[in-house]
């Protein structure tokens, strides 16, 4: 199984506000985030993305926009992380990919594994 580092994110932002985090994070409205990992290296896409991922609450959504399909994070997010978050596409390309990835509530055991133990 793959690990990704958790990225520590503390969000005292409200709507409009710019995350200064390498000029690709925003914060679009209260509680979504906005992630373009277009031009980040393709080495440092997946702990980026799995970090912020991670770091949200429930309720909180992440749009994510990439240059091809997701849908291999989608079928990672199903596998590791069952029932935990929400996926809609925005836009299907052919150049530019948006998805709209939110943190459902979930009861159980608070450690992100999915699980309800």
């Amino acid at each position: 199984m793959l690990q990704y580092p958790a990225v520590q994110i503390t969000l005292h932002a409200t709507s409009a506000t710019r995350i200064e985090e390498s000029q690709r994070m925003t914060v679009v409205e209260d509680h979504i985030l906005k992630l373009d990992v277009r031009e980040i290296p393709h080495v440092e896409r997946h702990p980026r993305i799995f970090g912020m991922l991670n770091s949200l609450l429930p309720d909180y959504q992440l749009i994510l926009t990439v240059d091809h399909d997701p849908v291999p994070l989608y079928y990672h997010l199903e596998m590791h992380y069952d029932g935990m978050f929400g996926w809609e596409y925005l836009s299907r390309g052919p150049e530019i990919w948006e998805v709209r990835i939110r943190r459902k509530k979930h009861e159980g055991c608070n450690c992100n594994c999915g699980g309800g133990h």
